[in-house]
């Protein structure tokens, strides 16, 4: 017998901004604190890999409804996690969904500003990603790939003076070598940037 109730519709998921805790700070307690049972690191890790009700938790853990609920609350009453839709069960009983409340969760050691701290670290990781994809695409530019499932070094010069198509290579090991090429670069253009 099919049931009238969509029984698991997937959830919409809002995640807030990454959440930045600093080492020491009340929050931060409250979130270490409400983390220190293995089992409410096993809980909140399958509801970050995939929204899901405790009654799904608890067929998958062996764990019973009201141990999986216990640890449910400590982590949504520490601000991890949030009620995001309802299901319902075979006889038509409604259960909460949860799902995380923030995309991410990172937890600051530094007596400097939290602020800064984030904006050097953004600073560092955008500009090694800019350098980098500008190097695999001017390196990958370089790339002549045919039919024959070969590829050489493109021509330089626009009137063909120079020809690099001796050099052949199949087209993963050239990938490789153009990413690896890239990210060199990317860590060269911030090694660079900084002595600037």
């Amino acid at each position: 017998m099919s049931s009238i109730f969509p029984l698991k519709k997937k959830p919409q998921l809002d995640l807030e901004d990454p959440s930045v805790l600093e080492l020491g700070s009340e929050e931060a307690e409250v979130v270490l604190d409400a983390l220190s049972s293995k089992t409410t690191r096993e809980i909140f890790l399958r509801i970050y890999d995939d929204p899901c009700a405790v009654s799904d938790i608890a067929s998958e853990t062996g764990n019973s409804i009201q141990n999986v609920k216990y640890h449910v609350d400590k982590l949504k009453k520490a601000g991890l996690i949030k009620v995001t839709g309802t299901w319902y069960s075979e006889t038509g009983n409604e259960m909460n969904v949860y799902s995380p409340k923030d995309e991410a969760i990172v937890l600051v050691a530094s007596n400097m500003e939290v602020e800064e701290t984030l904006h050097r670290a953004v600073k560092s990781l955008g500009s090694v990603a800019v350098v980098t994809a500008i190097g695999i695409v001017v390196l990958g530019g370089l790339i002549d790939f045919d039919n024959s499932n070969q590829v050489g070094i493109a021509e330089i010069t626009a009137e063909n003076l120079v020809n690099f198509g001796a050099i052949s290579l199949t087209p993963t090991t050239l990938v490789t070598i153009v990413f690896v090429l890239g990210v060199l670069a990317g860590v060269l253009g911030i090694y660079i940037s900084r002595k600037i």
